[in-house]
């Protein structure tokens, strides 16, 4: 996933070049040397510089007019969580006009009120995070080694200053034999990150082929499972999606439906009811409903048939803390 990068660092050394004054040989020393010469004060000088007036400083509050005790004071605490939605049908494809009244959101729970309500058609930032290790050319050798947790939560914190939509495409084995972050801190990262994460599994065929000719032991069978389990963990609870393709005919259609998701999709936005600053991670559920019955929402094709459908959307955020 990452290969053995060598930093080196440079040193930078500031010389201050110091300028001496040589006197003259053919002259000798000057009986009168001027005032220059510092000399004793005497016991009945000036006060001392400790005991000299200050300078007023602007800065300070003593020049400001004091407030009336019974003045009142405000405090604005504001805050709006933004949710991207995509509503896909069986094939995967992007199910549009449907109305702002049929979406509800559910903060742990509890209704919130959509405040603002469109159709996520801005630019966004894509970036592809693949692995590249010698298994791909060797099934198993001691020398393996990969970070996958060190280098998602890498590429996470570099998009997190990124403004607009974005997302990362993770195409990797989903195995971490050598970070330094466990898979919890990971995960918290990740969900702290807030960017959408499609995970594409690879070595589906692979592991297909040798677990059915008795190569693959149980434990690399345990590891693979493993693997995949944490991707889909990642891509969900981030509003992406998983995909575990066993050939290369299904990458097309992966695409496809990853480009669906990404140009197409509702973007909500709600100020939480719940507005302690504890840093808590809250749940956020997105569902489709009809409002005069307050049933999940029926959708139907142009023939009028049911339509199977799934919603694509962050599983919660981590609350603000407290600043003092």
């Amino acid at each position: 996933m990452r290969t053995w990068q060598k930093i080196s660092f440079g040193l930078i050394v500031v010389l201050a070049a110091l300028s001496g004054i040589s006197p003259a040989q053919d002259e000798g020393p000057k009986k009168d040397v001027g005032e220059t010469v510092a000399k004793p004060r005497k016991k009945d000088a000036s006060a001392p510089d400790s005991e000299q007036p200050k300078i007023p400083s602007k800065l300070s509050n003593k020049n400001k007019a004091d407030l009336p005790p019974e003045a009142p004071s405000f405090k604005v605490d504001t805050s709006v969580v933004s949710v991207d939605v995509a509503v896909l049908d069986n094939k995967g494809h992007f199910i549009p006009n449907i109305p702002r009244g049929n979406f509800r959101i559910l903060e742990d729970n509890v209704p919130q009120q959509i405040a603002n309500f469109g159709m996520g058609e801005a630019p966004m930032t894509v970036c592809m995070l693949i692995e590249f290790s010698n298994r791909f050319q060797r099934y198993w050798t001691e020398t393996w080694y990969q970070n996958m947790y060190d280098a998602l939560v890498d590429t996470e914190q570099r998009m997190s200053g990124i403004e607009g939509r974005k997302a990362i495409i993770l195409i990797a084995s989903g195995i971490d034999t050598f970070s330094k972050l466990t898979f919890d801190k990971a995960r918290r990262a990740i969900q702290e990150g807030g960017v959408p994460i499609y995970a594409i599994g690879l070595m589906q065929a692979m592991r297909e082929y040798l677990d059915a000719r008795g190569a693959m032991g149980p434990m690399a069978r345990m590891d693979f499972l493993q693997a995949d389990n944490q991707m889909r963990t990642f891509a969900k609870e981030t509003g992406g999606m998983s995909f575990f393709p066993r050939f290369y005919g299904e990458f097309p259609s992966i695409y496809q439906a990853i480009q669906q998701s990404l140009r197409n999709q509702y973007s909500l936005a709600y100020a939480p009811t719940n507005v302690a600053h504890d840093g808590k991670f809250r749940k956020i559920k997105v569902e489709l409903v009809n409002p005069a019955t307050n049933e999940p929402l029926r959708v139907t094709d142009e023939k009028g048939k049911p339509v199977k459908y799934q919603i694509i959307a962050k599983a919660g955020y981590n609350a603000p803390r407290e600043v003092e």
